[in-house]
């Protein structure tokens, strides 16, 4: 009877590792996707900022560029001798 008991108990303690390493692994892997996924939104996010200012710089630089009418002119030439008509 004892040594049924001490059976009885092992099997009980080695359920409860194998439930509780079945248990771990998921976690694990629900948070290496929640990790890959937040990743995803912050590269997302990152290339919009860097967009968004790339069009606020090019926004200033042609404002400088093109601050009086005779640059403005010479811009519309060149562009203008740089289209090919299909």
């Amino acid at each position: 009877m004892l040594k049924e008991a001490r059976e009885i108990k092992q099997k009980l303690i080695d359920e409860a590792k194998n439930e509780a390493n079945v248990e771990a692994k998921k976690i694990i892997v629900q948070a290496q996707e929640t990790i890959a996924s937040e990743k995803n939104a912050a590269i997302v996010d990152l290339k919009k900022q860097v967009a968004n200012l790339s069009v606020d710089i090019a926004e200033k630089v042609l404002k400088e560029k093109l601050s009086d009418d005779k640059d403005q002119m010479k811009l519309v030439k060149e562009l203008v001798k740089d289209v090919k008509i299909k």
